[in-house]
């Protein structure tokens, strides 16, 4: 497919993030402060030296689905774009579509795999603090990709996994929620009511 490369440029003494195809010409427009080629992964990762082996969760810098590609600035040119602007940040395609408004302090993927009943491919979102859920999906109607924000950002932990259709409760889900050190606090459902341990 085609290929599309992250590119800067100094535009009136400000760095501006855009995107450019093989050709270089313009796909995105250079008005963003930073951009990345697809949506950063949370991922738990060991803590080195830890006793009693302790976990982190980790914003992951490097999409692990991309890594046969040896250039770290190419990307097909169907990925999706998270791109920052005045300290917010949103999702694009190539076709400079917004597909998620940039509203959110942070924008990331849940690329964990759950056992039965645990859904994990959603976008965790935070913003002053509390976290939130959102997927994209298909609109038959607008004929068009569209974000779904199924928890409002009002978690105090991230939420990094789903029940769905709890105790055979259709449409019902909770949310597995925990601190950066990957220790877990409770549940929590998309209206806010909250489910802890302690």
């Amino acid at each position: 497919g085609a290929l599309e490369y992250i590119a800067f440029q100094n535009i009136e003494g400000a760095i501006k993030a855009g995107v450019l195809n093989s050709q270089l010409k313009v796909v995105i427009p250079f008005e963003y402060d930073s951009i990345h080629a697809g949506v950063q992964y949370l991922q738990v990762i060991s803590i080195p030296g830890s006793r009693k082996n302790e976990s982190r969760i980790q914003k992951n810098e490097e999409d692990e689905r991309y890594r046969e590609y040896s250039h770290p600035y190419e990307r097909q040119a169907s990925d999706l774009f998270t791109v920052y602007k005045n300290g917010k940040a949103g999702l694009i395609d190539h076709k400079k579509e917004v597909l998620v408004p940039l509203v959110y302090d942070m924008i990331v993927s849940n690329g964990l795999s759950f056992e039965q009943l645990r859904e994990g491919e959603y976008f965790i979102t935070r913003n002053n603090g509390k976290y939130g859920v959102l997927k994209l999906v298909y609109d038959r109607v607008l004929k068009k990709v569209i974000p779904e924000e199924w928890v409002k950002t009002q978690f105090d932990f991230i939420p990094f996994s789903m029940l769905t259709n709890y105790y055979g409760v259709k449409g019902y889900s909770l949310y597995a929620l925990y601190t950066d050190k990957f220790q877990f606090k409770g549940y929590g459902d998309a209206k806010g009511k909250l489910f802890y341990k302690e």
